[in-house]
């Protein structure tokens, strides 16, 4: 058996397997913020906690309501404004991927700092 991912489900276009992992995507976020954010700090040092938070709100981001309006649109698309769409589409193309960057670059500033140099070679 295989396991079906989000984007499996999106190729499909099956918005109901969209929506189920979209669900399961927020609850698990939820709870990993949450745990993330009683951590305490790794070796006076802050950077592994907000380097995960950063990633998780980029995560919830995603999950969020732009992505609601997205299967909004699939599931009826007369129904959705084309102003309403595209403002989602402009957030995925423009804003996602400087989320990402800004995730990736405190990534690295946490590996500088506690991990040896080959580990930077190595992408998480």
């Amino acid at each position: 058996a295989t396991h079906e991912t989000l984007l499996d489900a999106f190729e499909r276009q099956d918005i109901n397997a969209m929506q189920s992992h979209r669900a399961d995507l927020r609850t698990l976020l939820a709870r990993e913020m949450e745990s993330m954010q009683s951590l305490s700090d790794f070796k006076n040092n802050d950077q592994y906690r907000s380097t995960s938070l950063i990633y998780f709100e980029f995560l919830s981001e995603i999950s969020g309501s732009g992505y609601a309006t997205l299967l909004r649109h699939l599931a009826a698309p007369q129904q959705t404004s084309v102003d309403e769409y595209n403002a989602v589409i402009h957030k995925l193309n423009e804003e996602l991927p400087a989320m990402r960057d800004n995730c990736r670059a405190a990534r690295d500033t946490f590996l500088r700092a506690h991990m040896p140099a080959p580990g930077l070679l190595m992408r998480l």
